[in-house]
């Protein structure tokens, strides 16, 4: 009968060494809130390019304000979603504050989103990306054919970016130079 009955709350009852297993190599959601479908979805779109399209990427770039990289070249690329990545340093006499990175002029052939980007740490490079897709917006008389700005609205500021890199897809890899960089220093050596 009913005196059989073990009413120990679900929570304290014993469970076997195999469930408990099982639940120790369960993956932890964390902050998803999608479903599995979801997941295999999200998992299925990603799409890694690797190639890097922009020329002479390696270069430190350093400003006080502004600077910009020539996209002009990348006409193949317009309307491809692309990730532009890159490395920033705010240098240790600069201010952490955020560079805006975005098509220079809205002329020629550049990024079409707009990124902010805040460094947490002074004195060292910290790797930045944005997922976008290159646009033509038509040569305006008098502006640029196309280039990618970083800026600092804010004032004067010491900062310093490096290893750019434009890729297809929407996923970022680490920075490589461009095949074409690699060729071009390959005939320096070779004279």
């Amino acid at each position: 009968g009913l005196g059989n009955v073990d009413n120990t709350s679900d929570v304290n009852k014993p469970i076997s060494t195999a469930t408990q297993q099982a639940l120790n190599n369960k993956l932890d959601k964390g902050g998803y809130t999608g479903n599995a479908q979801d997941l295999k979805n999200d998992i299925d779109n990603i799409q890694i390019g690797g190639r890097n399209y922009l020329l002479n990427s390696g270069n430190v770039l350093s400003t006080t304000r502004f600077i910009s990289i020539p996209t002009h070249y990348l006409q193949n690329l317009v309307g491809k979603e692309v990730v532009f990545s890159f490395d920033l340093m705010i240098k240790s006499t600069g201010v952490l504050r955020e560079i805006k990175m975005y098509a220079y002029q809205d002329s020629g052939v550049s990024i079409e989103n707009t990124g902010f980007f805040v460094p947490t740490t002074k004195g060292i490079y910290e790797r930045f990306n944005l997922k976008t897709k290159i646009k033509d917006f038509g040569v305006i008389q008098g502006l640029t054919n196309g280039e990618i700005g970083f800026y600092d609205y804010y004032g004067e500021n010491d900062y310093s970016i490096k290893n750019v890199k434009i890729e297809l897809g929407n996923k970022a890899t680490d920075w490589t130079p461009a095949p074409e960089d690699k060729q071009d220093r390959l005939q320096d050596v070779t004279g």
